[in-house]
């Protein structure tokens, strides 16, 4: 609770943000953006609005939707552990290290969040199917796998798995080969209803920006799990991620998950392959196994067969069985995996949840940007943004919604992803009516040329200035030659220490 309340300090993604846009807008004009998404089904993004609408808008508010599913994530997979291994209280700390890092996937408000949960009950609810096989646990766990189905399509490599598992440990098999088919089934809507779409024009797109070659995506993974995955763009690099260092340490991550199979490997082999009357620790060992290693081989077979998709996102399924997994391997190797376990695997995922607190603790510069204009804002300013550069749409939430401020805020039309323009409608620059203006606040996209729109301003009457004291790049102002500049008339109450905060060397 105190790394997710200290976490809301942070800013946004866009990847949070354009969802969060849409939860306010016509529920047609939200399922719209999904159906052309084509990656994501429907209810995360309709929880949003749900929460949305029940608790507002505000950064805070959506930030608590991620703090109350995590915790219902934990403890109920502490509950799990406990009944599956002695050494619950470990496995319980490591799985619990992604939620501690400050900005991760599952701390976003996004569908990684709630497709953990869904695991994790999917997970605990099959426990104890098999322990009671009752219809009403079959329910309960077929209702969970629908909605992972319906939160994240990785979904179905958690139901693949789950067959697979109840087939060799399981009771009553033909049982629940018809609740797997009807979870399955379930999703058929969702399915038709985006099937023109993809017919149209493939998810190629839609993954373009994960696109690596398989077998070295693959390799990477373990230091993802490690390490904190790339929650998505605009987020800070943290030090386990910076260039240089990663390299080596996604090496030193194969190596060190290598030595633990190694070291396990002779019990492993006296154990031999599953059968139905295997004791409960043998079970739960290639239960975990299996839920680890078959959604890795289905998504590396469909990278290699259909489109490059290999991403430690799409493998968060497999993360409640992956931490159990690891600590039943270090007790198996008994004292060197123990070692293992203490001296390496801990120290590692505690090191990513520093570094990504270090990462976060530095503010972005669009929360920069947003709070120096706030601190000399003036009734005739303008903040002028182009679309869709990542900054855009932080600063966008950071003015609107997090500060809630009513000062004019116009959108440049910039080119983008054809079904991601109408979130945030922008005009053209000669749309934008510059009469009373004495003041533009700019920020531009990184890799587009801002000389069109000096140029214009310019014309326009308007003189560019300089803002050395922030050091963003993509942040300029422009003010009419008349102007008084950068003195605020008069300056808001209360925002002396903000400007003052501003100019401190840690902002720079």
């Amino acid at each position: 609770m105190a790394v997710g309340i200290g976490g809301w300090q942070r800013t946004l993604i866009p990847d949070e943000i354009r969802p969060l846009i849409l939860a306010g807008r016509p529920l047609s004009e939200q399922m719209e953006y999904i159906r052309q998404d084509l990656i994501h089904p429907p209810l995360s993004f309709l929880l949003d609005r749900w929460w949305v609408l029940a608790f507002g808008d505000t950064d805070r508010a959506v930030k608590t939707l991620a703090l109350v599913q995590n915790l219902a994530t934990l403890v109920l997979f502490t509950a799990l552990a406990s009944r599956i291994t002695e050494r619950w209280r470990l496995a319980s700390f490591l799985f619990v290290v992604p939620f501690l890092r400050v900005g991760s996937s599952v701390n976003l408000v996004r569908m990684y969040g709630p497709l953990l949960l869904w695991s994790v009950a999917a997970l605990w609810l099959w426990e104890s199917w098999r322990e009671k096989p009752t219809l009403i646990r079959l329910a309960a766990w077929t209702t969970a796998v629908s909605l992972a189905l319906y939160t994240h399509i990785s979904g179905f490599a958690l139901l693949a798995v789950f067959f697979v598992v109840n087939w060799i440990y399981g009771p009553r098999r033909w049982a629940f080969t018809v609740a797997t088919a009807l979870a399955a089934l379930s999703f058929l809507p969702w399915v038709f209803y985006v099937a023109p779409v993809f017919l149209a024009r493939g998810i190629e797109a839609n993954v373009a920006a994960i696109r690596k070659a398989p077998t070295f995506a693959l390799l990477q993974v373990p230091f993802y799990f490690l390490s904190g995955e790339e929650p998505g763009a605009s987020s800070p690099e943290s030090l386990l991620h910076t260039s240089g260092l990663r390299e080596p340490l996604k090496v030193a991550a194969v190596l060190l998950h290598l030595a633990l199979v190694f070291l396990a490997g002779r019990k492993l082999l006296s154990l031999g392959l599953p059968r139905r009357n295997d004791p409960e620790a043998k079970r739960w060992l290639w239960v975990c196994a299996i839920l680890v290693v078959l959604p890795v081989v289905c998504l590396y077979a469909f990278s290699v067969l259909r489109t490059p998709i290999i991403h430690p996102r799409y493998l968060l399924v497999t993360l409640p069985a992956y931490w159990l997994l690891i600590v039943m391997l270090g007790i198996l190797a008994g004292r060197p995996g123990r070692i293992l376990l203490f001296a390496l695997f801990l120290p590692w995922t505690l090191a990513s949840v520093g570094s990504a607190l270090v990462a976060q603790a530095k503010p972005s510069p669009a929360r920069v940007g947003t709070l120096y204009i706030q601190s000399v804002w003036r009734d005739s300013d303008l903040i002028l943004c182009e679309r869709p550069m990542p900054m855009g749409y932080q600063v966008y939430w950071e003015w609107t919604r997090r500060l809630r401020h009513p000062g004019r805020f116009e959108v440049l039309t910039a080119n983008g992803l054809a079904y991601a323009k109408e979130i945030l409608p922008g005009k053209k620059l000669a749309e934008i009516q510059l009469a009373g203006v004495e003041r533009v606040w700019f920020f531009w996209g990184p890799t587009r040329d801002p000389l069109r729109v000096s140029a214009y301003l310019q014309d326009q009457g308007f003189v560019k200035n300089d803002l050395p004291e922030l050091q963003i790049p993509t942040f300029l102002l422009f003010t009419r030659s008349n102007s008084a500049g950068l003195s605020p008339a008069p300056a808001p109450s209360g925002t002396a220490p903000v400007r003052s905060m501003i100019r401190s060397k840690s902002l720079s």
